[in-house]
């Protein structure tokens, strides 16, 4: 699910990643496509997954906020599966925090990851 979000001031995109959905890597790459909507070219695998991850230039909103949901039911299911998706995702706000920096920009390339 996908949706737009004011938060103090700054519009950003709203990604809701339902960790359930990840309990697979092909799970992982499809919820990742559908919530980003990730362009056609998407390749369907880890590299063109991280492609898109650190581009998102087809995203009109330049501040990016994740909720991921059911994490701790992924975790009990398959937590190899949960460990492998909260390292990506800690990779790519670590990847945005540092764009943030190099281009000394407060108001965009903003990356949230929460989860519920």
């Amino acid at each position: 699910m996908k949706s737009i979000e004011t938060i103090n001031g700054r519009i950003y995109f709203v990604a809701t990643v339902n960790a359930l959905r990840c309990n697979t890597k092909n799970g992982l790459l499809k919820e990742f496509a559908d919530c980003f909507d990730f362009p056609g070219y998407f390749g369907n695998n880890l590299d063109a997954l991280d492609e898109c991850m650190r581009d998102l230039a087809w995203l009109q909103e330049k501040n990016y906020k994740i909720i991921v949901r059911n994490m701790p039911v992924l975790k009990k299911k398959n937590i190899k599966q949960a460990n492998q998706l909260e390292e990506y995702l800690n990779f790519y706000k670590d990847y945005w925090d540092a764009e943030k920096k190099r281009l000394k920009s407060d108001l965009e390339n903003e990356f949230i990851v929460e989860y519920e």
